[in-house]
């Protein structure tokens, strides 16, 4: 035979919440346990950027310290540099890590990218390397005396 089962009143006394979010006791409210809420009562900092994967909080952290870094110390020129090549290590890996992924879920998709990346990066070398029409000529002279005829004289 199952017994009854009864709800007996709240045997809690009410306790009076400070606006800091406190209680008489000293103890927190509920609401202030690492929730954000927008109204009034206890306010969290949030974290400045929400990362998905470990490299980009690792990104993120870096970024920061080389900003810090630049600002701080703006003469110093190795300290910046070994900041900047973090920075790039980590946003490497990151691309390297999505390349594998994307190897991994479909192979075609991946090597057309690979490809696409490949040809923009030989047209741009080509680009440099060719002159530009619209590079200026070089003056023309006429005598050795008399200097150049156009306007750029050095």
């Amino acid at each position: 035979m199952r017994p009854d089962i009864r709800q007996e009143p709240h045997q809690f006394q009410a306790q009076v919440v400070l606006q800091d979010g406190k209680r008489q006791d000293g103890s927190r409210s509920r609401r202030c346990r690492g929730h954000y809420s927008g109204g009034k009562g206890c306010r969290r900092t949030r974290p400045s950027r929400v990362t998905l994967h470990y490299h980009e909080h690792q990104l993120d952290e870096d970024l920061d310290a080389m900003h810090a870094v630049q600002r701080s110390r703006p003469g110093n020129r190795n300290i910046v540099v070994k900041a900047r090549r973090r920075v790039g290590r980590i946003s490497t890996s990151i691309s390297e890590q999505r390349l594998r992924h994307l190897f991994a879920t479909s192979e075609k998709v991946c090597a057309e990218s690979i490809q696409a990346t490949a040809r923009s990066k030989r047209e741009a070398d080509e680009a440099a390397t060719t002159p530009s029409s619209t590079a200026a000529p070089p003056p023309d002279c006429v005598d050795i005396d008399e200097g150049c005829t156009s306007s750029s004289r050095l």
